[in-house]
């Protein structure tokens, strides 16, 4: 599996490149796009992705960009995810990047339920919608939700796990307001701790934040901030090592979505 042999590559992979701190405008925005996505207005939002485009921009980003951001507050989480767990212990870790997909095409494959045939990740996943999906993906709805329930194997462990997933547009209010047109905002929460079938491997928190723009026809910029408590063959997310896998895991789901769109 991608994860495994990832993880013997990934002591090489961090020497290779530091995994260095966000810059402090594009920590905060990735924590706002988090904590603020149910209840910014459309116009918040909108002065939030011309906020982050400056940031990506104005700063010493590559192309291709990560790193590692400061932790959640239990402000910020609320009620979400796992009682009685302290968000502080998720370690937090941001990516940008470019997609060879349009920004329909990402909404499609962010809604799609076979994830399993689209990223090499799962061992099984079912995907329940809790709206209408199909009227999100064609405009017709802002907002949809759903939910999760998956299995993955990592190192010979098996777990399961359930995440409640949310995606939003953003829409287009004009070349001023929103000068990259409509824009898309995902969120995704473990509610409860994973459940591993044995060892002493462990899966409590998972939150993630997700959100896509396009500067041009074709490809669209995709930035996602996920904060994760995990400990799997003695490899916690505190761990740069463990960090950087991750972070290659995300780069290759990535290019899972450009082979989908491709293929469309």
């Amino acid at each position: 599996m991608r994860f495994a042999s990832l993880l013997i590559l990934a002591p090489l992979a961090s020497a290779c490149k530091k995994i260095e701190p966000a810059p402090k405008q594009l920590d905060a925005l990735l924590h706002w796009f988090f904590a603020e996505y149910d209840t910014a207005e459309d116009e918040q939002a909108a002065e939030a992705f011309r906020n982050l485009d400056a940031v990506i921009v104005g700063s010493d980003l590559d192309e291709h960009s990560d790193g590692s951001i400061t932790d959640l507050s239990r402000e910020e989480v609320g009620d979400l995810g796992p009682s009685g767990e302290s968000p502080a212990r998720a370690a937090g870790i941001f990516m940008v990047n470019p997609i060879q997909c349009s920004l329909r095409e990402m909404g499609e494959l962010v809604t799609a339920r076979n994830q399993v045939e689209l990223y090499g990740t799962y061992d099984e996943l079912e995907r329940s919608w809790d709206s209408d999906v199909e009227a999100f993906r064609n405009g017709n709805a802002d907002r949809a939700t759903w939910s999760d329930d998956f299995t993955v194997t990592i190192l010979g462990s098996t777990y399961t796990a359930t995440t409640n997933g949310a995606g939003r547009w953003v829409p287009d209010l004009g070349k001023e307001d929103s000068p990259f047109g409509r824009a898309l905002m995902t969120r995704r929460v473990m509610p409860e701790i994973a459940e591993f079938e044995s060892g002493d491997n462990s899966y409590d928190q998972d939150f993630r934040a997700e959100v896509y723009y396009s500067r041009k026809p074709g490809v669209t910029i995709h930035v996602a901030a996920m904060w994760r408590e995990v400990n799997v063959g003695g490899f916690d997310q505190d761990n740069e090592s463990s960090q950087r896998l991750v972070l290659n895991g995300m780069k290759d789901w990535d290019e899972d979505s450009e082979k989908a769109c491709g293929g469309r």
